[in-house]
């Protein structure tokens, strides 16, 4: 039963990428009428090219790239006025699976990420620690079993599971965040609302890693950097925050890798 919801898929060109993360889905067995494809800002001819390959979706356009967190909440307005769950995936990932059954009970959903291939675990889930701005992925059992008290689990951005009353009661991704940490900020707001952030070890996909942001600096500097910064301290108690201080400046000068 793959009818309980609606697959919301976030793009920005590269549409040959594009086209493969949505030919994953279909090839799974979801009705083409169930996917959102949202084109957000991506070339003209680059749309029309995924238009045509892919006419049986739904095709969101939005005019101008609005960054990863107002392009995935307009999608997700537009899956949730249809349904009542939505599996989220970013145009670099391929689905390996769908969700199979509808979820015991409200929960943000992450499902196990492969690193671009299948024998390579990514992650299940991921773990932040605002004590240091530090962000873990959780490969294994051992990962889960040495968990530090203070931090929270967090649902990576590259693909999951949400309900409509998640959406609704969190006002889905802060905007004002534009693109990194997004993921990270969500899911603490989605445990300080009651719901709980979840594996499902049945659902899977590849993550091929994003190539919008990759060699962007204003990406992978200056906006990761500057979120690192608002997120760890919206959730960091105040005796921590001077230590938080000294390694961000520290940090500072270091690029993330993808």
């Amino acid at each position: 039963m793959n009818d309980f919801f609606r697959v919301v898929i976030l793009s920005f060109n590269h549409p040959e990428i594009t086209q493969r993360c949505v030919n994953s889905v279909l090839q799974l067995g979801i009705l083409p009428e169930r996917v959102i494809l949202i084109h957000n800002g991506s070339d003209r001819n680059f749309v029309q090219f995924l238009q045509k390959k892919l006419p049986g979706i739904q095709h969101l356009i939005l005019e101008k790239n609005l960054g990863f967190t107002a392009g995935a909440n307009a999608g997700l307005r537009l899956g949730f006025s249809q349904t009542e769950w939505i599996y989220f995936l970013t145009n670099d990932t391929e689905a390996l699976n769908l969700p199979s059954q509808i979820p015991l009970e409200p929960s943000l959903i992450s499902p196990l990420i492969h690193r671009r291939k299948v024998s390579v675990v990514a992650s299940r889930l991921g773990f932040f620690d605002p004590r240091w701005g530090e962000l873990t992925h959780l490969q294994n059992a051992g990962d889960f079993s040495k968990l530090p008290l203070h931090g929270y689990l967090y649902a990576p951005g590259a693909g999951f599971l949400i309900p409509k009353i998640i959406f609704s009661e969190t006002n889905g991704f802060d905007e004002t965040l534009h693109t990194y940490w997004e993921d990270v900020d969500l899911s603490v707001r989605v445990q300080k609302a009651g719901f709980q952030v979840k594996h499902d070890p049945k659902l899977s996909l590849i993550h091929f890693v994003g190539k919008t942001c990759h060699k962007k600096s204003f990406y992978t500097t200056y906006l990761f950097h500057r979120n690192r910064k608002i997120v760890s301290f919206r959730y960091l108690e105040k005796r921590f925050q001077w230590f938080l201080l000294l390694v961000l400046l520290k940090d500072f000068s270091s690029t993330p890798s993808a």
